[in-house]
């Protein structure tokens, strides 16, 4: 079976997803922060499913096909934004410590927090 496009890059935002977990902030925030990417990852998946299995049995219309698209398109928008911040937080740090001190990370574990598909 052929991967859609869409899921496909969902895919390889969740596999870039997983290199940002490599990092050590204090054991309480890192395993915040891998439940949280774990929740994301797993919702990411039910939405695809379901989305999947609901277009198959013909449960949506024309309508609300494209504007379930259109969610999963601003969704998506919202996760690379949330990816780009979690790269560019890593590149600007030479380390785990300057990462921990970055001026970002508050930001993005708050985003993190709030951010559900």
């Amino acid at each position: 079976m052929a991967v859609a496009p869409l899921e496909l890059r969902w895919l390889r935002l969740l596999l870039a997803w997983r290199a940002v977990e490599a990092v050590v902030f204090s054991p309480q925030v890192d395993a915040e922060i891998a439940e949280l990417h774990a929740s994301i990852e797993e919702l990411w998946q039910r939405l695809g499913s379901l989305a999947e299995e609901m277009h198959e049995a013909g449960k949506l219309s024309s309508g609300e096909e494209s504007q379930l698209l259109e969610q999963f398109r601003k969704l998506q928008e919202d996760f690379i934004q949330l990816q780009q911040q979690a790269y560019q937080i890593g590149e600007d740090s030479a380390d785990n410590a300057a990462l921990a001190r970055h001026p970002l990370v508050d930001a993005y574990v708050e985003y993190l927090r709030a951010f559900q598909p």
